[in-house]
């Protein structure tokens, strides 16, 4: 990722130059300094490269911020807390303890990071289709790759977003003729968007030849083709099926993804692309705290993710560990640091088979295939968790859908699912309530700065 964070800047510069140059003809701006997308009129083949790398480098920093997606919503759906010694927001309004706010750092931080992700994207597509130094492959493949990577925003957007809603189209601040906003859409139609999208890049990877014009970065090895990048966006467009309750459309999708059902060790549960880090002049990982820490914002384990899992359950043991000098703030203590990431440089997973399988399972319960979503269960619970098979009763949906979510609960614990899932089943109820007066929040409330620029619902 070195290589990443060095090409960033690169790319900052090549949209940000007021100079002149071969490939740039600067518009009239009031800020010479910013020069718009649009002036890259025929952007080269290495100016392409450029601006993905920088698309990838944000939607890596969509995990970062001062309020990071899988910290607020794991905050939310009781997998941590913050325990900040600078900040009581994280563990009075996120926790239900005081109203929710549309200006604190929650309420922008990870919604604004991923909106730049977004943004970056559609620069992308938008700036190859001016080129005449890719061919007609090539800019579908950086189509496919950009609504992908938009319709991977979005989605993110609209967890935290819930019912209040999404914008599907913000329009062009530097085009007089499309300056936006678009409207927010409600929760179904935006997911319907979402879906669209995610086909539409799907057809577009299709027919984007057998390479892609620019170079992604090594987390993406093994998916870094249109074909094999395809199979990231299938599974994508299963997790977004199964939001939207569609259960064959989610198989279908799963069909054309890099599901493997056989995966007999971690590894094989740990395929899929992710984001590296490392030392300067990149980043470390944003979710990496040092064991017994005493920095003023610390993510702590949620007492119920230890109280209720199955003795022995490895995935327990690889990801908390307790402190020697737990922290007590707001009536809250926290007494076991995260381990998720085992050092500064682990990598963060977008999405890997583990999720994958359980999505299977999920799918199968609602068609009433018991008994495959009960091997793809086992799969989990024997390979991820070091577990018995299930022993459960084999023919009850209720049974095995409480099953689903408790292994989606603690395979998939702190990277952004377990409030979203507990929302989708209606059992925002059934989260803890750590002190008299918390509640469960369904959702943030939309950023201020979104409301002021018009068209929410």
């Amino acid at each position: 990722m070195k290589r990443i964070r060095v090409s960033i800047y690169a790319a900052c510069l090549l949209l940000l130059s007021g100079t002149s140059c071969s490939y740039f003809e600067v518009d009239d701006s009031q800020d010479p300094n910013r020069a718009a997308i649009e002036s890259i009129q025929n952007p080269s083949r290495s100016q392409i490269n450029q601006l993905a790398v920088g698309v990838v480098a944000q939607m890596r920093n969509a995990y970062g911020s001062n309020a990071p997606y899988n910290q607020v919503t794991g905050v939310l759906g009781r997998e941590v807390y913050v325990l900040a010694t600078n900040e009581s927001k994280w563990y009075n309004d996120l926790l239900g303890a005081r109203p929710l706010d549309d200006i604190s750092f929650y309420s922008v931080g990870a919604f604004n990071q991923i909106s730049l992700a977004r943004r970056a994207a559609q620069n992308l597509q938008e700036a190859s289709q001016r080129s005449t130094f890719l061919s007609e492959e090539e800019k579908k493949g950086v189509s496919g790759f950009a609504n992908t990577v938009q319709a991977w925003a979005m989605l993110h957007l609209l967890n935290l977003m819930g019912e209040n809603g999404i914008r599907i189209e913000y329009g062009n601040p530097n085009d007089p003729r499309n300056p936006g906003p678009g409207p927010f859409v409600p929760y179904d139609e935006a997911l319907a968007e979402i879906r669209e999208r995610l086909d539409l890049a799907a057809t577009e990877l299709n027919d984007a030849g057998t390479a892609f014009a620019f170079t992604l970065p090594g987390g993406f090895s093994g998916f870094n083709t249109p074909t094999t990048f395809r199979q990231f966006n299938r599974g994508l467009t299963a997790r977004v099926a199964v939001y939207q309750e569609d259960w064959a459309g989610a198989l279908a999708a799963l069909n054309e993804s890099f599901l493997n059902l056989n995966a007999a060790t971690p590894a094989d549960l740990a395929v899929g692309p992710r984001h590296t880090f490392g030392a300067a002049p990149d980043v470390f990982n944003y979710y990496y705290q040092n064991r017994n820490a005493n920095s003023p914002t610390l993510a702590f384990v949620h007492p119920s993710f230890l109280a209720n899992a199955e003795p022995g359950d490895r995935r327990v043991e690889e990801k908390t560990e307790p402190r020697t000098t737990p922290r007590t703030l707001g009536d809250l203590t926290g007494t076991h640091d995260p381990t998720l990431y085992a050092t500064n440089t682990t990598p963060i997973s977008i999405i890997r088979n583990e999720e994958l399988i359980l999505i299977y399972a999920e799918a199968k319960i609602q068609l009433g295939q018991y008994e495959d979503a009960i091997s793809a269960l086992n799969t989990i619970r024997t390979v991820a968790g070091d577990l018995a098979p299930y022993a459960g009763p084999r023919a009850s949906k209720d049974a095995l859908i409480n099953e689903m979510l408790k292994q989606r609960q603690y395979s998939l614990w702190y990277e952004g699912h377990r409030w979203v899932d507990m929302r989708r089943y209606n059992r925002l109820n059934q989260l803890p309530l750590d002190r008299t007066g918390d509640q469960v929040w369904a959702q943030l409330r939309v950023p201020f700065n979104e409301t002021a620029w018009g068209g929410t619902l």
